[in-house]
C-alpha cells in the first residue's frame, strides 16, 4: 500500500523471492511525502498463519518544486552614474544552495547606458551592484537559472528583466 501526503505519488513494484522482497517505487512525481504499508497476510508460515499488517515505513519527502528567485526593486529609480543595487533573494521549504555569481548576470539595457555587475553577500540574499554606470537610457538585470538549488537537486529558473532604474548624464 502506497503512503502518500500532498500530491506525491509513485508506482510500487515488488521483486524478489522466498523470503525477501524488495519494494520498488518508481515514476515518482508531486510534492509531499511517500512511504508504504503492508496489507495483513502478505506472508504466512507452514501452520497457515496469516501475518498481520506491517507499517507505515519512514517516509521520505518527494520534491519536485524548484526554488524561487526574486529581484528587488532597484535602489535608485535614476542616477547618473552612482551604483544601484538590486537584492536578489532565493526561497525554499529544502533550499540547498544559493551560488549567484557576476557571471550569472546579464545587464538589460537601452539606450547606450551601460555599467558592471558585481555580488556580494551570502546565504540566500545576495545583492547586486552595478558599478561604472555610464550613458542614457535604462538598465536592469536578469539571471541564469540555476543560481539556487534545493536539496532535491531542482534547479531555479532563469529570472526575466527585474524593473529597471534610468541612467541619465545629458546634461540640462
Amino acid at each position: 500500500i502506497l503512503n502518500k501526503t500532498g500530491t506525491a505519488t509513485g508506482t510500487v513494484a515488488v521483486s524478489g523471492s522466498g523470503t525477501t522482497r524488495t519494494v520498488t517505487l518508481s515514476s515518482i512525481s508531486g510534492n509531499g511525502t511517500l512511504g508504504i504499508s503492508l496489507a495483513p497476510g502478505m506472508a504466512a508460515d507452514l501452520a497457515g498463519n496469516a501475518a498481520l499488517a506491517a507499517g507505515p515505513s519512514v517516509p521520505f519527502t518527494v520534491d519536485n518544486t524548484p526554488p524561487t528567485v526574486t529581484i528587488s526593486a532597484p535602489s535608485a529609480t535614476i542616477t547618473a552614474n552612482n551604483p544601484v543595487t538590486y537584492l536578489v533573494s532565493s526561497a525554499d521549504a529544502n533550499l540547498g544552495q544559493t551560488d549567484l555569481t557576476s557571471a550569472d548576470i546579464a545587464l538589460v539595457s537601452t539606450g547606450t547606458a551601460t555599467g558592471i555587475a558585481s555580488v556580494s553577500g551570502s546565504g540566500n540574499t545576495r545583492t547586486v551592484t552595478i558599478l561604472g554606470i555610464a550613458g542614457n537610457g535604462t538598465l536592469g538585470i536578469s539571471l541564469a537559472g540555476g543560481t539556487a538549488i534545493d536539496l532535491a537537486g531542482n534547479a531555479a529558473a532563469s529570472v526575466g528583466s527585474s524593473a529597471n532604474f534610468i541612467v541619465d548624464n545629458t546634461a540640462p
